[in-house]
């Protein structure tokens, strides 16, 4: 299920700016008490090279990465990864330049609930 779209505003209204940490919430989408997500993290219309790390909480700049990329490309990576208590994730862009951005797309394929 599409949860976060850039280019339509889905999730999160604008492009990722390098180093700007953006955070977007699953709760409509996932229950109460998820931990962990599935899914998969596209990029598109990026106007470097760089990578795009996902993550429960960041810190600029990561030292971490969910899906490297060239420019010009449109490039997808699944993953699995923690949520946080309110079912959020964060998101940063690297890039070359200051002014750099890169379009989000975030695919959630399923969620973890803890062993009762």
């Amino acid at each position: 299920m599409r949860s976060v779209d850039t280019r339509i505003g889905l999730g999160l209204a604008k492009p990722l700016l390098r180093g700007v940490i953006k955070s977007f919430s699953l709760a409509g989408f996932v229950p109460a008490g998820t931990v962990a997500v599935s899914g998969n993290v596209t990029v598109t219309g990026q106007t470097t090279l760089g990578w795009v790390a996902l993550a429960p909480s960041l810190t600029w700049p990561t030292s971490t990465s969910t899906v490297n990329f060239p420019v010009g490309d449109k490039r997808a990576n699944g993953i699995v990864v923690p949520v946080t208590g309110s079912r959020a994730l964060s998101a940063v862009f690297s890039g070359r330049s200051s002014k750099a951005t890169t379009q989000l797309i975030f695919d959630l394929t399923g969620y973890f609930l803890p062993i009762p």
